[in-house]
């Protein structure tokens, strides 16, 4: 019998919160760089991929706007993570133009296998208001069908 390769849920199953507090996309303002907190332990786990799920209340941005996606693994001294730049840049979260609440989503970002944190940075543009979530989960593939 054939094997086939089915999603599986991972470490994460559900979806959990990428902030530590319902404030943490209040007020930022293009540019502003938001680091998810705690960190995501993935050295037990080793989940391959993971999505992210981004939601904001009613902005205007024009343009191009989106969001910058990055994770930043740990390190060797096994206390500091990386720092932001076009290494850790993994995806780009597309948002739409007009007066409207955003919804945005990465799919499938690859994971490392160890430690690493989320860093999202706000390039829409426009300053967030208020009532925002960001959230990932993280899973695996199953290989027995």
């Amino acid at each position: 019998m054939a094997n086939s390769a089915k999603l599986i849920a991972g470490a994460s199953a559900g979806w959990v919160s990428a902030l530590t507090n319902s404030t943490d996309l209040d007020t930022k303002s293009t540019g502003t760089a938001i680091l998810a907190s705690p960190a995501i332990t993935n050295g037990t786990g080793l989940d391959l991929l993971m999505d992210l799920s981004l939601q904001l209340s009613s902005v205007n941005p024009s343009g191009a706007p989106y969001w910058e996606v990055h994770l930043l693994p740990l390190l060797a001294d096994g206390t500091t993570y990386a720092d932001r730049s076009n290494q850790t840049l993994v995806d780009q979260m597309a948002v739409t133009t007009g007066t409207s609440a955003k919804n945005a989503a990465s799919i499938g970002i690859p994971l490392p296998p160890g430690d690493f944190k989320i860093q999202i940075v706000n390039q829409m543009g426009v300053s967030t208001v208020t009532t925002n979530t960001f959230k990932y989960r993280t899973y695996n593939y199953n290989l027995n069908g």
